[in-house]
């Protein structure tokens, strides 16, 4: 009982190289070693952005090299708080939930700004409206659990399933070769597949609890994590379950977990681990309140307030960044640089190695307004939420 108590009151918290060449002197150096950031294209191979925190496996990681410093191409005022961006077939998707707690999906041009189509209702949201991108569609979840898909060049409505078997929905959805991935609560918990093409269910499997987690997915697995470190990895086409990592409790609550090069990456009250993604052994731990980003051998946090980067194999710090000292939404990495705004409304690109600034500026708005308000990159353009603000700078 403590656990499911505690696990609710915690819901939402969650080089450069040198050598010496000689025979007879031997200079000794106390230089950094620094891993240059590395882009994995055969792992990342799209420019798009279809899912919460880039792509399907949240990694935060963008191939598109995209080099600061950048000017703003447009900025687009939303009918409420936005949420992440998706960007895909030069047009940038974006849902957002009103006072009244409509949820509302918009499609702009991504080079000029202007409405592609949209605003689009779909559905009394319980402040919960969020969107994933493939395959030419744009697929939607509401907080009614109401799962539509909507054709991405024209916003015409495809198909719409109502999810019936839970009553909580609060995990973004994630598509994928076919698939439309999600988890819901209520009475235990459920992790969902969908069809693509039609919206029907393909299968269902029982988690504890169901909470905030949106699947990562890869051609390995489904990736979900909830309160205690409940972890789980599901097959993508039948939903049998490959392993379960179940931690001291369970309750309500959970945390989108990162997939990167063969390690899950969980976050939860009872502390964030690192998991063997092929058979859920524990390998390690850390630290984050937001989902980390990678590239190359190198991770970034953000704890708090505070960005570091850290080497993957054994966790040194390299560098810190403080920024305003109200940095809030989690970190992004496009080609050499890292990309993370504040709750100030100032948004920051550092080099990735190093950690220095090389540009900032002021978006007009505090970022990390929504639970799900996360940076995007892609096609050469970074996608801001701010409130009820979206900033296109490129």
């Amino acid at each position: 009982m403590y656990g499911i108590i505690q696990a609710r009151s915690e819901r939402g918290i969650f080089m450069n190289r040198w050598s010496i060449w000689g025979t007879c002197i031997v200079l000794l150096s106390l230089l950094a070693i620094v891993p240059t950031p590395t882009v994995n294209a055969a792992k990342h191979s799209s420019t798009s952005a279809t899912a919460y925190h880039i792509n399907t496996q949240h990694d935060g990681l963008q191939t598109d090299n995209l080099t600061p410093p950048l000017n703003l191409k447009w900025t687009a005022t939303l009918g409420g708080t936005a949420y992440y961006p998706l960007i895909a077939e030069g047009k940038v998707f974006v849902t957002a939930t009103t006072s009244q707690g409509e949820g509302l999906l918009y499609a702009f041009d991504l080079a000029t700004g202007q409405t592609a189509w949209g605003p689009i209702d779909i559905g009394s949201s319980g402040n919960f409206a969020t969107a994933t991108y493939d395959s030419g569609r744009v697929f939607t979840l509401n907080g009614a659990g109401i799962l539509q898909a909507y054709a991405a060049k024209n916003g015409k409505l495809l198909w719409t399933t109502q999810i019936t078997s839970q009553y909580s929905f609060s995990s973004p959805p994630t598509a994928l070769h076919g698939l439309v991935y999600t988890g819901a609560a209520g009475s235990g918990g459920t992790v969902y597949a969908f069809n693509e093409k039609n919206g029907a269910q393909v299968w269902t499997q029982s988690v504890e609890n169901g909470d905030d987690s949106s699947p990562a997915v890869d051609k390995n697995g489904v990736y979900v994590s909830y309160a205690c470190n409940q972890a789980y990895d599901f097959a993508p086409k039948s939903g049998a379950l490959i392993w379960h990592y179940s931690g001291p409790c369970e309750g309500g609550g959970g945390a989108t977990t990162a997939l990167y090069q063969n390690r899950l990456y969980t976050r939860d009250f009872e502390g964030d681990l690192i998991l063997n993604a092929s058979n859920g052994k524990l390998v390690g731990s850390y630290t984050a309140t937001q989902p980390p980003a990678f590239s190359g051998k190198m991770g970034y946090f953000l704890n708090g307030s505070t960005l570091s980067a850290e080497t993957l194999s054994n966790h040194t710090v390299l560098w810190i960044f403080n920024g305003d000292g109200s940095l809030v939404t989690a970190p992004i990495v496009d080609g050499s640089y890292v990309y993370i705004g504040s709750s100030q409304g100032n948004l920051y690109a550092l080099n990735a190695s190093t950690g220095s600034q090389v540009w900032s500026t002021k978006v007009g708005a505090p970022m990390g307004q929504a639970e799900f308000a996360s940076l995007a990159a892609g096609d050469q353009v970074v996608a801001v939420p701010a409130g009820d603000l979206l900033a296109v700078y490129g």
